[in-house]
């Protein structure tokens, strides 16, 4: 049924995100994106390690220590891919980076689309500590939703 017309709404989404060692500014950031992903409802799933149990634990997301990583202990994107498709009972998925806020909720993207099958990629907007906000470039790709 590739590209055939969806009626459904409500898509069930799941983000997923990696995490590394957090300092005082990534922590505080992951944070912001954390609050903002549970108030739009989304179930998560952090790629991570042990020691972000406990704040995966505070949000309730999934901590998911079971990937695959490089030489140098970085998370290989394939892996990452394929054991977000392990949790099955989800109609759209989200790869993002753990910084990424949501303003609003992305859901009545994901339920406007037709088709059955996509890939949906936003731009991000750049936000600085005066206040200011300025589009980032299109070449930074922090998060797509896809089926």
């Amino acid at each position: 049924m590739n590209g055939s017309i969806s009626k459904s709404k409500n898509r069930k989404v799941l983000l997923y995100t990696t995490l590394g060692k957090l300092n005082k500014e990534t922590e505080e950031n992951t944070i912001q994106s954390f609050n903002s992903w549970k108030k739009f409802n989304f179930e998560v799933v952090v790629f991570g390690e042990d020691f972000h149990k406990d704040l995966c634990q505070e949000y309730n997301f999934i901590l998911d220590l079971d990937y695959e990583k490089n030489e140098f202990n970085m998370p290989l994107v394939k892996s990452l891919f394929e054991n977000a498709k392990n949790y099955e009972k989800y109609d759209v998925y989200c790869y993002l980076n753990s910084d990424i806020k949501f303003q609003s909720s992305p859901q009545k993207f994901i339920d406007s689309v037709e088709q059955e099958d996509f890939l949906l990629i936003g731009q991000r907007l750049d936000l600085y500590p005066d206040g200011k906000t300025k589009l980032h470039n299109p070449g930074g790709i922090d998060y797509f939703f896809y089926t």
